[in-house]
């Protein structure tokens, strides 16, 4: 989501120049800096970002000046010089201030003594149309360069779910031979409370050697996992924003995973969960970047 565009054009007679940066956030936030006689269009300039931005935190900086053909005038406040003469003038003679009489140099340190502008006082008078091709100049760069940021970033991704999908691989083939073990482990248990005084080939234990050998087994998470990975995949190769919907995958997939975790039986199982979600925040860190 992080980016950066800008373009100078010409409106009316002045020069502009707009800067968009953008960073990560949740949502879409779009943040204007401009002029004040500008805030009229702020609703029609917001529209127009919003159609090629859906999510990051957006700044968009518009800056102005003269043209360089464009002469230049100082103009003197006179209301504000009046009223620093009589302030410093109180000052020289308070028996409080030692200081010399009121100079040049006080009058200069006034904010607001001088004003700079052109010698034509009307800003900002071109066509609306004008201001908004500028703006669109400087998305199209933006866009152009978070599409090119995004692209490495989905490399990484690729590489992450790679990696995630090995590990799914590598659980599901052992994950058999360990519940087997399990089942063997709890007729084992119950050899050892009641020693050979029940027939371990009954029905009745077996009912119940399956039924704790069902809350054991970890196929549904394994097949949720699965599932999950196969549509972060497919999100992979679709256009326009995804971020959202990989970030709520993500959630699915930490959810299944310390289930997982919590059910493994066995010391390698409980290894490749502790990779796997080491593998996931990897990839959460990447698809914050994106839209």
């Amino acid at each position: 989501m992080t980016g950066y565009g800008h373009a100078e054009g010409v409106w009316g007679n002045r020069v502009f120049l707009i800067e968009i940066r953008s960073v990560n956030h949740r949502y879409l936030d779009v943040v204007f800096r401009l002029p004040r006689e500008l805030l009229r269009l702020e609703s029609a300039l917001r529209d127009l970002v919003k159609k090629g931005i859906s999510r990051g935190r957006v700044e968009i900086y518009l800056s102005e000046r003269a043209k360089q053909d464009e002469p230049e005038e100082v103009t003197l406040n006179e209301g504000v010089l009046h009223a620093a003469l009589n302030v410093l003038k109180r000052a020289t003679r308070s028996e409080f201030v030692d200081m010399e009489p009121a100079s040049v140099g006080h009058l200069l340190m006034v904010p607001g003594l001088f004003s700079v502008g052109t010698v034509d006082s009307q800003t900002c008078t071109g066509d609306d149309e004008q201001l908004f091709s500028i703006l669109e100049e400087a998305l199209q760069e933006f866009i152009a360069r978070r599409r090119t940021e995004g692209l490495a970033i989905k490399a990484e991704i690729l590489r992450f779910l790679d990696r995630a999908q090995s590990l799914h691989l590598g659980m599901k083939t052992r994950i058999p031979a360990i519940e087997a073990l399990e089942r063997e482990r709890i007729v084992a248990r119950v050899r050892g409370i009641l020693g050979n005084t029940i027939d371990l080939a009954s029905e009745r234990l077996a009912v119940e050697v399956a039924y704790h050998a069902a809350r054991s087994s970890v196929e549904e998470e394994m097949a949720r996992i699965e599932c999950h990975l196969h549509a972060l995949l497919t999100l992979c190769r679709e256009d326009g924003a995804v971020g959202r919907r990989m970030e709520f995958l993500l959630q699915e997939l930490h959810r299944e995973t310390n289930t997982l975790g919590a059910k493994a039986a066995d010391l390698r199982l409980t290894e490749d969960v502790l990779e796997l979600k080491h593998v996931l925040e990897q990839l959460k860190e990447q698809v914050q970047n994106i839209e």
